[in-house]
């Protein structure tokens, strides 16, 4: 124990106390430190984390949603197809920019902080959209909503990690929490639908955003935080420890941007896995959202589906996310449940054993693309929405 924290501590008559204060600035006090998020409750630590799962649900919820609008958008604004799908298209890219805004929240103030501040303020560019009186404005709030409300999907996982074991809970708590954003997706087109044929209007689609966006929001004001380093630094100030002093705000910037910008990008160059893994997950999600234009089109177009009847196409698509997940939960068991067994004690498989349900939906990718466009030509319903 060095000097200064003794000194601290007697300063505070702490000391006998506790035998470990300079641990409660790097470290929890011990195993069952009751302050670490992963010795919760079980139904504390379910509840933290379906509220960032919810919130990734919401947040890609909203991409989809908008799909169902798109005539109503271009008749009364008068545009082109293409510029209405930009509200989708700006929407996905406000969630890339996401995290750049709650990564320094985060690091700053703690996770839940990002929560309680950026979904508030997407929600009042929610209400922007709804309100507004041309396009641009549309696009523009559409841009923002997300980009507020992505940092809330982006630490979501870091909540989950904090929260779980990997090997005790994790897996499948990070499965479902990966399986929300598709099945918000899958659904905002189903829910779009039967909103415009009950309300005939397209800004109730941004009305029922801010509807599914608020409880949520309320709903994370009751778990606490789950951030190591913030929580430590809590202890520390609660014991009257010296909390490590914050870097200048220059240093603080160029550090945060080194971090969340630079070298992500410089990662996605230089190592392969992450180029690999990045290409894979763009283009999954590629399609996804290609398919919140096109269904409508051919189901609408060719089928004479309604609004409603080609959202309930998009289960479809929630099936699949559902199957996914089984597969995974499958091949976790059996594949890296072996590769477990194989690894040197007090050792864990190489992350590499986890990509064999990846491998295998690769296959299914352009099989399913395949058998879409096959069976819209053969005018068949039912094999095609089988393969989406």
């Amino acid at each position: 124990m060095s000097s200064t924290v003794t000194q601290a501590l007697e300063k505070d008559g702490a000391c006998a106390e506790s035998n470990t204060p300079l641990i409660a600035l790097k470290d929890w006090d011990g195993p069952g430190d009751p302050g670490n998020p992963k010795n919760w409750s079980f139904g504390t630590k379910v509840y933290a984390t379906a509220v960032p799962a919810l919130f990734a649900f919401v947040v890609t919820f909203g991409t989809s949603v908008y799909s169902a609008g798109l005539e109503q958008l271009m008749q009364q604004f008068h545009i082109s197809q293409t510029v209405a799908i930009l509200g989708i298209s700006l929407y996905s890219m406000g969630i890339a920019f996401g995290p750049m805004v709650g990564a320094p929240i985060s690091e700053a103030f703690g996770r839940k902080t990002v929560y309680l501040t950026t979904m508030p303020l997407s929600m009042l560019f929610m209400m922007g959209c709804g309100l507004a009186q041309n396009a641009r404005t549309l696009l523009v709030c559409r841009f923002l909503t997300s980009t507020f409300g992505a940092p809330a999907v982006a630490v979501g996982a870091g909540t989950v990690s904090d929260i779980w074991e990997l090997h005790h809970g994790g897996g499948l708590a990070s499965m479902l929490f990966i399986m929300s954003p598709f099945v918000g997706s899958s659904l905002g087109p189903l829910v779009g639908g039967y909103t415009l044929e009950t309300r005939g209007d397209w800004r109730w689609l941004m009305w029922v955003m801010i509807l599914v966006a608020g409880p949520i929001w309320v709903m994370s004001f009751f778990f606490g935080e789950t951030s190591k380093k913030e929580l430590l630094r809590r202890r520390a100030h609660e014991r009257g420890l010296p909390v490590p002093p914050k870097p200048p705000a220059l240093v603080a910037l160029k550090m945060l941007f080194v971090i969340t910008l630079f070298r992500p990008i410089r990662m996605l160059f230089v190592e392969p896995i992450v180029m690999s893994i990045s290409i894979y997950v763009s283009f999954a999600f590629g399609v996804l959202f290609a398919f919140f234009v096109a269904y409508p089109n051919v189901l609408g177009n060719v089928y004479g589906f309604s609004l409603g009847q080609t959202g309930l196409a998009f289960i479809a698509i929630i099936i699949g996310v559902i199957l996914a997940g089984v597969t995974f939960a499958i091949l976790d068991k059996t594949f890296y449940a072996k590769a477990k067994a194989r690894a040197p004690a007090g050792k864990t498989p190489p992350p590499e054993e986890r990509l064999y349900t990846s491998m295998l939906g690769s296959l299914g990718i352009p099989v399913g693309l395949f058998w879409y466009v096959f069976e819209i030509c053969r005018m068949r319903f039912v094999p095609m929405d089988i393969d989406v």
